[in-house]
């Protein structure tokens, strides 16, 4: 039996490579742009969805916030209040 040998250069494991300050900082720029398009797709059909409903107090509260996170966060606080109230 014979052994075939490989010819050229020994593959590079990607994963043990440490990461250039380029790629580091394209992933983290990725990274952000990705959440806040995320975060305001969510914004967006969540309104839509609750407004769909009928719930215009949180629509309210999710378009008079200024920043998306504590929009979501004003909505978690009015569902939460709401759902206190009603037990």
């Amino acid at each position: 039996m014979r052994r075939y040998r490989r010819q050229g250069p020994p593959p590079i494991n990607l994963i043990d490579q440490p990461a250039g300050l380029a790629s580091r900082t394209a992933a983290m720029l990725i990274d952000i742009v990705a959440i806040s398009l995320g975060l305001t797709l969510f914004t967006y059909l969540t309104s839509v969805v609750l407004s769909f409903f009928g719930l215009d107090v949180i629509v309210a509260e999710l378009q008079s916030s200024s920043n998306t996170i504590q929009g979501i966060l004003g909505i978690f606080v009015v569902l939460t209040v709401g759902t206190i109230l009603a037990f």
